[in-house]
């Protein structure tokens, strides 16, 4: 019974000292929660937390009364903390861990209507327990790819530069600097153009079938009176002679839809959609239709922006459905050398082993570009 409870009871002091670090610093701060906290040394951990004058639960907003704190915590000792940085912040954002190695942290910040802040980037020294660097950088998104001799080019971009990615055996690798042109998308979209006008507008939805297969929806307030479907085709592929689409809708305000995809046959003039339930409560943002399956990015289209819901696999012949959790929206979805790469709102992503991997562009201090992969697998973030 104590061997069981000594985890716990460990985890709560080396907490507990986390907001003690806060509190000596502002005694406003009387409650902390940690974002994450992983080894840098056998003896150290870093650790990166916020702290508040009140408990906080649900997602990890910085607003301008919290601090963001980065410490190094002694394993042994957990009461020993020390201070590195304590940054207040201007804006209100959601803070997400983008990388965490020994000697630096990357952090993304996205304001409430899902529009991106700047990286905050903290550089330190474990053994001499300071802050080396902190610096801010526009975070780059890929809104483009292009085929240059038959290898898929990303176009990577924060606005006034753009860095070509290609896939390499690892990863990714920057072949192309230069200068963002003056037409260039200044954000990221999943809007697609038109259909062509020669195709019959798609099957009205019935409120009935709505209601059955998106309940949830129906619970938060979509009722048969004011409730409006305005779906439309989205992202599309001609595959085999006939023209394989995602359907897309806003989610938001009394409009709303059933997510689904599938095909248009001209011989028959007729479309033929699937909705598993995998995909009812999701617009379509990417697709790439292969003789063996198609693949699709998900999102949710809200009053509040933009959301992931991740790449998801259908087989053409068994109809299975295998899904890549992501927090990244999917604009495109390519195949190269049997291998799917995905262009998103925060870099790129290539699925290997039946895993997906996500990359970001990050920016060093001296303003050299890497594409490391993002730090999705250390996130355990921790109860408030």
């Amino acid at each position: 019974m104590c061997s069981a409870a000594a985890p716990l009871l460990t985890a709560a002091v080396a907490d507990d000292a986390i907001t003690a670090a806060f509190r000596l610093k502002n005694r406003a701060l009387g409650y902390s929660g940690t974002l994450l906290r992983y080894a840098v040394s056998e003896e150290l951990e870093a650790v990166i937390a916020l702290g508040s004058p009140r408990r906080m639960s649900g997602q990890v907003w910085w607003t301008p009364e919290t601090h963001l704190g980065l410490f190094l915590q002694d394993k042994s000792r957990p009461e020993l903390v020390y201070t590195l940085a304590m940054i207040a912040h201007q804006h209100e954002s959601l803070v997400t861990v983008e990388r965490a190695e020994a000697g630096l942290v990357v952090l993304s910040r996205r304001g409430e209507k899902s529009n991106r802040i700047a990286n905050l980037k903290l550089v330190f020294d474990a053994r001499s327990k300071r802050l080396i660097r902190q610096m801010e950088y526009v975070p780059f998104f890929v809104p483009r790819v292009v085929t240059n001799k038959g290898i898929p080019q990303f176009i990577a971009t924060d606005g006034r530069q753009e860095l070509v990615l290609e896939p390499s055996a690892e990863s990714f690798k920057i072949v192309a600097k230069r200068s963002a042109t003056p037409d260039a998308q200044p954000y990221f979209s999943t809007m697609s153009p038109p259909p062509p006008g020669n195709l019959p507008p798609l099957p009205e939805t019935a409120y009935e079938a709505f209601a059955r297969v998106r309940p949830e929806r129906v619970r938060n307030g979509y009722v048969r009176e004011g409730t409006e479907f305005h779906e439309r085709i989205g992202p599309r592929q001609r595959f085999h002679g006939k023209l394989w689409f995602g359907k897309t809708f806003y989610d938001g305000e009394g409009s709303t839809g059933i997510g689904g995809f599938g095909y248009f046959d001209p011989a028959r003039r007729k479309y033929i959609i699937y909705s598993p339930p995998e995909v009812v409560d999701w617009s379509t943002s990417a697709i790439l239709v292969t003789p063996e399956a198609v693949w699709l990015g998900l999102c949710f289209n809200g009053e509040w922006g933009g959301a992931s819901g991740g790449l998801l696999r259908w087989d053409h012949q068994t109809h299975d459905v295998r899904e890549y959790p992501t927090r990244s929206i999917i604009g495109h979805i390519v195949a190269h050398n049997g291998r799917v790469s995905l262009a998103t709102s925060e870099g790129v992503a290539i699925v290997r082993d039946d895993r997906l991997e996500e990359f970001f562009v990050d920016v060093n201090p001296g303003g050299a570009h890497g594409v490391p992969e993002l730090a999705r697998k250390l996130l355990q973030p921790r109860s408030w």
